[in-house]
């Protein structure tokens, strides 16, 4: 999430120059970087099975599993959260005036 609080930082900077100047561009890519070392409880599980800590138990995978899908899901939507903070913040803070 470190890259997400540097495009916030980015999106704070550019709305408070905006007051400055009439336009702004500020462009966001979608698209990060896939981790080096991916991390869930999956790949935790899969770990300490790889290590010889934990023997492999297929009920334990499929629930790992599930685990690990509920924390995909859990992730897309906290970034869902922080675009619509992000939006809702910049759009109650510009007025616009219609001539």
């Amino acid at each position: 999430m470190r890259k997400v609080s540097q495009i916030s930082a980015v999106l704070r900077l550019a709305s408070s120059s905006s007051k400055r100047s009439r336009h702004t561009n500020v462009c966001r890519s979608y698209c990060t970087p896939p981790n080096p070392t991916p991390s869930g409880p999956l790949t935790s599980y899969s770990k300490l099975v790889e290590q010889g800590r934990l023997q492999h138990d297929p009920y334990q995978e499929k629930v790992a599993s599930a685990f690990q899908n509920l924390f995909g899901r859990l992730e897309h939507f906290e970034k869902e959260m922080e675009d619509y903070h992000q939006f809702n913040k910049r759009s109650t803070s510009c007025h616009v005036t219609l001539l």
